[in-house]
């Protein structure tokens, strides 16, 4: 029995499958699931590091989750449209820091690469932002040396000035880990210890022309002696000795070269002065064998006055006071022998005077005045006394009791 359709359309034949048939077709239906679910893992994927790159928001993939097979290429397309963006953004940065680099100004710090670089330090991997900083870190390095070697030639040139150089790092703290600061201090340093060695150099170089000059220095000060124009005082030698901005050891040798000019000239001036104090002794001494010697009058007297006697040798200086001496002696015996006296009387005021002199008491005997006599002149002995003067008083009562033991050893 037939029964009659229900649509006006034909019926088309219902193929019937064979069991074989349908497994093919499950089969092929689950495969094809597998695949889209593929894809929508895949496209979930991108998804996932686009969002943790806050590139995309969850909104967007959920979005892009709904668009079912074509999820794939379309995130693709987005990702690669952000990472060409991120490798603009990258070459930007790039430029840059390497500007920086050739100012020598570059520092990893504050480098976009520097995470790469890190992982490359630790890890060695090699990637582009890896490269990247180290071409700055060398383009840096040769702007920092090729500063170096201009400020070197500046301190070659004694011009170089550490607050304006390049290379100063104001607030320097070692504890500070920061490998820009780190480099341009070393180098830094390095053009400081230049510096100190050339003004070393330069400094060791002036003191031994200074030295070398002392010898023609010595020879023109000694004419200057020679002269009789030479002042110590006013001696180059004297000043540089004096001179605090000197060093010890220019000042040691000035010193040395002074004592020697002082030396000279006190033997200089000595051996002239001796000619003419020969022939004064001898003119004096004529007069004072007549008893007309007057010490005010004497040579030897107005030397001694003189502000220059202190610059005589030592010797010269006890010479003119021991004739000072011999000749009070002598002109005491000149006066002596013009008196007419009875030798007893006159041997009586002399040993008199001579008690006085020697603080004795009276009536001392002959024997205790000449004791008394040899102590006082040993006691005031140019030897004994180390260089020290004489009053005036007991330079006369050193002459005058010479001549009174001279003529009581005559007379006994």
């Amino acid at each position: 029995m037939e029964f009659p359709s229900l649509s006006n359309k034909p019926t088309e034949p219902v193929e019937i499958l064979t069991p074989e048939q349908i497994e093919q077709e499950r089969i092929k239906h689950e495969k094809t699931l597998e695949v889209k679910a593929a894809k929508k893992n895949e496209a979930r994927s991108l998804g996932d590091k686009l969002l943790g790159a806050n590139k995309l928001s969850a909104a967007d993939i959920a979005q892009e989750e709904a668009l079912g097979e074509n999820i794939s290429f379309d995130v693709n397309k987005r990702f690669d449209d952000q990472h060409k963006a991120r490798e603009a953004s990258e070459d930007a940065d790039f430029s840059a820091e390497m500007q920086s680099a050739k100012e020598g100004l570059w520092n990893l710090d504050r480098s976009r690469f520097k995470g790469e670089h890190l992982d490359n330090v630790v890890h060695g991997t090699d990637t582009k932002g890896a490269n990247r900083a180290r071409q700055l870190a060398e383009a840096n390095n040769r702007t920092l040396d090729d500063a170096f070697e201009r400020e070197k030639a500046l301190v070659m040139k004694g011009e170089w000035n550490q607050k304006s150089s390049v290379l100063s790092v104001p607030g320097f703290n070692s504890a500070e880990v920061n490998e820009l600061k780190q480099q341009k201090h070393n180098r830094f340093l390095r053009l400081k210890e230049l510096q100190e060695r050339r003004e070393r150099e330069q400094k060791e170089a002036r003191e031994e022309k200074l030295l070398k000059s002392f010898a023609k220095k010595l020879v023109e000060e000694k004419e200057t002696i020679t002269s009789g124009k030479w002042v110590a005082d006013n001696s180059y030698f004297r000043t540089l000795s004096l001179d605090f901005t000197q060093s010890p050891r220019i000042r040691e040798v000035a010193q040395r070269k002074f004592q020697e000019l002082e030396t000279y000239s006190a033997t200089y001036l000595s051996g002239q002065e001796k000619k003419h104090a020969s022939s004064a002794y001898q003119t004096e001494r004529a007069l004072a064998e007549q008893g007309k010697w007057v010490e005010k009058d004497s040579y030897f007297y107005k030397i001694q006055q003189e502000s220059r006697f202190g610059q005589f040798s030592s010797d010269f200086q006890r010479y003119v006071r021991e004739q000072l001496i011999q000749l009070g002696g002598l002109n005491f015996q000149g006066q002596d022998s013009g008196r007419q006296q009875d030798s007893a009387e006159a041997e009586s005021d002399l040993l008199q005077r001579a008690a006085v002199i020697l603080n004795l008491a009276p009536g001392a005997t002959f024997d205790d005045a000449e004791k008394a006599y040899r102590k006082f002149m040993m006691k005031n002995h140019p030897d004994r006394r180390r260089g020290k003067s004489l009053d005036k008083k007991t330079e006369n009562e050193m002459g005058e009791l010479t001549a009174i033991f001279s003529k009581l050893k005559t007379s006994n």
